[in-house]
């Protein structure tokens, strides 16, 4: 179980373990996370530049699916920065800010961006007949790689390796 300590320069605090921290997190009272949500605004469209970027490609040259693979890697991400920051993945949060990115940075018109956003909470329900186990996989790789944006290198060699697999097995169809 990983130990989280705090200094305050003089005396260390006692440490606290991962599931303590995330314990503290749900405590936290609504005012509170909603300034910590708002303060992830920035940070969150920053994020979603840095797996644009380590893309290798500009979204005005992305194919459907690539814009699609990337779009996924992104909601990831983002799942990832609200479970970092609040202790939990939240949804309403998620959702506005994955369909801002969408419309802003990955060049979706409005509606459209609304429809990757829906189509992204989908893939949550294996039992959805909308599921795609692709789709899903890309998220959590967009888990992985939140953890990796202060490594833009390991970053772009991460993403663009997995979008040239996709590429690959998608034509042949065999990704599953």
């Amino acid at each position: 179980m990983k130990k989280y300590q705090k200094s305050n320069g003089k005396e260390s605090e006692p440490t606290m373990t991962e599931d303590e921290r995330y314990e503290q997190m749900l405590r936290m009272p609504a005012e509170e996370k909603a300034e910590i949500l708002r303060r992830m605004i920035k940070p969150s469209l920053e994020n979603a530049c840095k797996i644009i970027e380590a893309s290798g490609q500009k979204p005005e040259d992305y194919t459907p699916p690539t814009r699609k693979w990337v779009a996924a890697m992104i909601y990831g991400m983002l799942l990832a920065m609200s479970a970092e920051n609040i202790g939990y993945c939240e949804p309403r949060w998620t959702n506005v800010m994955f369909a801002t990115i969408a419309n802003k940075y990955l060049l979706l018109g409005k509606m459209e961006s609304v429809d990757y956003m829906s189509e992204m909470t989908e893939q949550f329900d294996k039992q959805n007949p909308k599921y795609d186990v692709n789709i899903a996989q890309l998220v959590h790789k967009g888990i992985d790689a939140y953890f990796c944006l202060d490594r833009p290198e390991y970053l772009a060699e991460g993403v663009r390796q997995i979008l040239q697999a996709y590429s690959e097995a998608l034509g042949r169809g065999e990704i599953r």
